[in-house]
């Protein structure tokens, strides 16, 4: 009979070891984004806001929706986004006449300067106790939207479920384990969860394409100083001849639209630049030129160049330009 109890015990210990353990999270596979996306990101400006609004709560639990929202636009902050701070959000949104949540998408976004809204939802925040043994399942759900169109870009849900159980060898173990359980439940449970549901709506998300080198225009050739015949010169009085002088300017970006330069060009003013927008092209190619300087010297031109392309995420060129 003891060595039957033994087994059972055994047996018992790897059932509830199994239970124990928080299933491996899997590596994510990059999302294959939908039409409506690939057409979004290709269009318009290349720096494209995404701002993340106020995540609303079904299951009214305090502060969740809070957490869940910061969780998500933290591991959204790695994508090639431009950067919308949330508390920058909603000091706009406190601003505003009426209630967010009542206006269209193309008038909020057009009051927060923003190319597309993330909405928010916390659907199901449920706890399952039993003494040795915890549940916590969290759900939500994103939806993606176009501030130009109020088309949806990315609509989404997981849910995130973490477990917990022990198996108490004495009686005085009993009490142990449930106060055990009952902490993992209140706190690193569901910062685990809380954690592990923003990162996968996250990575529902699809991210930008890179942003390529902007084309690099030709220098032009220096100017030399242009020398007259001897004989014009014997036959009538020395006319100097005035030689420009050379300055560097850094080409931040270039586009096909004036739309796109005036957006990269208002990127700059915010960094405290001062841009210029110059077109070059033909009648049927014209490219709006996105410039900043010009500096003295080509090393100048080359450090203000390396901070822009720091700041904004862009490959900045060096081109020469002749002023007199």
């Amino acid at each position: 009979m003891a060595g039957k109890g033994v087994v059972a015990c055994g047996f018992g210990l790897v059932l509830l070891s199994s239970a124990c353990t928080t299933p491996t999270l899997k590596l994510v596979s990059p999302v294959t984004p939908t039409p409506a996306f690939v057409h979004w990101s290709q269009g318009g400006v290349a720096d494209k806001r995404l701002c993340v609004l106020p995540f609303t709560d079904q299951a009214a639990t305090d502060e969740l929706a809070v957490s869940v929202r910061q969780s998500f636009a933290g591991h959204l902050s790695a994508k090639r986004f431009s950067d919308a701070e949330l508390y920058e959000i909603d000091t706009r949104l406190n601003t505003l006449s009426e209630d967010w949540r009542t206006q269209p998408s193309q008038q909020l976004g057009q009051a927060l300067q923003c190319d597309a809204l993330v909405y928010g939802q916390i659907l199901t925040a449920r706890r399952l106790y039993l003494g040795l043994y915890s549940q916590l399942t969290l759900e939500a759900e994103i939806r993606v939207v176009d501030t130009a169109t109020g088309q949806p870009l990315v609509t989404s849900s997981y849910a995130s479920k973490l477990r917990a159980a022990s198996l108490p060898l004495t009686p005085i173990g009993v009490i142990s384990s449930a106060v055990m359980n009952l902490w993992d439940m209140d706190d690193a449970q569901l910062i685990r969860a809380i954690d592990d549901l923003g990162r996968h709506l996250a990575d529902t998300v699809p991210d930008l394409p890179a942003i390529l080198p902007a084309p690099r225009v030709p220098e032009p050739p220096s100017l030399q100083p242009i020398k007259l015949p001897l004989e014009e010169e014997e036959d009538g009085p020395h006319v100097p001849v005035q030689v420009k002088q050379e300055h560097y300017q850094v080409q931040v970006a270039s586009f096909r639209t004036p739309r796109e330069a005036r957006h990269t060009a208002r990127l700059l003013r915010n960094k405290g630049y001062r841009p210029a927008i110059a077109q070059a092209g033909g009648t049927s190619h014209v490219q709006h030129r996105v410039l900043v300087g010009p500096f003295p010297s080509k090393h100048e031109a080359q450090q203000v160049s390396a901070r822009i392309q720091k700041a904004l995420r862009l490959t900045p060129s060096i081109v020469r330009t002749a002023i007199p």
